[in-house]
C-alpha cells in the first residue's frame, strides 16, 4: 500500500510537510518522492540495500527515506552526536551504499569518506556542493514523476536504527514494514488517528520515537511539522502557528 500516493490522490493540496516557512503539499511530496526514487534506481539502488541519512530534521531528511522505501531499500538514520570513528563504523557495519548528508555534517563526512568503501554514492542535501558528491536537487530535477512499480508493496515503513549495544559498539536493529492494522490500533489508543492530526517533530529523527511518529502520522494522512533543532520557545510558537495536536518531547528537553 502506497500511503503517500493514496493521500496525494484524495487531498493533493493539503499540507503534508512543514518546516519553518517551507511547506510541501501531498501532491508535492509524492512528486518529489517519485523523482528521487527513480534517480536512486538509476544509481543502482535495489530492494534490501541500506541508505544512510545523516542530517538534521528537515523536509529533505523525511524525503530521503521515503524515496529509499519506494524501492524497498532500508533507511538508516545516523546519530548526530557520534564522532568520526563511530560514524565510519556504522557506515561499514550497516552496509550502507548511499549516504544523504546535510551541510552540518560535511566535516565528518570528509573525514570518513576515504575509508567508506561500501558507499557507492554520497548525496548532499543543503547549500554545499562537492566534486565527489551528487546533490539532491539534481536528482529531483532529472527523476521521473511517475510512481515506481515497487512503491505499492515497499512503501509501508521499515528501517534500521542503531542502538548503544552491549559490547562497546552500536548495534543495528532492523525493523520490518509496519503492519497497518497494528499501527491504526496504536494511534487510535493515543487519539492520534484523525487525518486532520498535525504532529510536531521536535526531537532528532535518528531516535525511534520522533522518526516513528512522523512516519505513523503520514501513514494515516496527518501533517508533519519538523524542527531542525529543539528550542522551547520556538516549539511553543510552532505549535500555536500550525495548530499542532501532538508532539514527542523527552523530559529533559521539556524541562529546559
Amino acid at each position: 500500500m502506497d500511503f503517500i500516493a493514496i493521500h496525494a490522490a484524495s487531498k493533493p493540496e493539503a499540507a503534508c510537510l512543514i518546516e519553518g516557512e517551507r511547506a510541501w503539499t501531498w501532491a508535492g511530496f509524492l512528486d518529489r518522492r517519485n523523482r528521487l526514487a527513480h534517480s536512486l534506481a538509476g544509481l543502482g539502488l535495489s530492494a534490501g540495500e541500506k541508505v544512510v541519512v545523516y542530517a538534521h530534521n528537515s523536509l529533505e531528511a523525511l524525503l530521503a527515506p521515503a524515496g529509499a522505501r519506494a524501492l524497498g531499500a532500508v533507511p538508516v538514520p545516523m546519530n548526530h552526536r557520534l564522532v568520526a570513528e563511530e560514524v565510519a563504523y556504522i557506515l561499514d557495519h550497516s552496509d550502507g551504499v548511499i549516504v544523504f548528508a546535510g551541510d552540518s555534517f560535511l566535516p565528518v563526512v570528509e573525514q570518513v569518506r576515504p575509508g567508506a568503501l561500501k558507499v557507492r554514492h554520497w548525496i548532499l542535501m543543503g547549500e554545499a556542493r562537492r566534486p565527489w558528491a551528487l546533490h539532491l536537487d539534481d536528482l529531483l530535477e532529472r527523476g521521473s514523476p511517475d510512481t515506481p512499480a515497487a512503491a505499492a508493496s515497499a512503501a509501508f515503513g521499515g528501517s534500521m536504527i542503531y542502538t548503544g549495544g552491549t559490547t562497546g559498539k552500536p548495534k543495528g536493529a532492523l525493523r520490518g514494514a509496519v503492519n497497518p492494522t497494528v499501527l491504526l490500533g496504536f494511534m487510535q489508543a493515543l487519539d492520534l488517528a484523525d487525518p486532520s492530526h498535525v504532529h510536531l517533530v521536535a526531537g532528532p529523527m535518528y531516535h525511534s520515537a520522533p522518526g516513528g511518529f512522523a512516519l505513523f502520522t503520514h501513514m494515516l494522512g496527518g501533517a508533519v511539522v519538523v524542527m531542525p533543532r529543539f528550542d522551547p520557545e520556538q516549539a511553543l510558537w510552532t505549535i500555536e502557528r500550525h495548530r499542532c495536536t501532538s508532539t514527542f518531547i523527552s523530559a529533559t528537553a521539556s524541562a529546559t
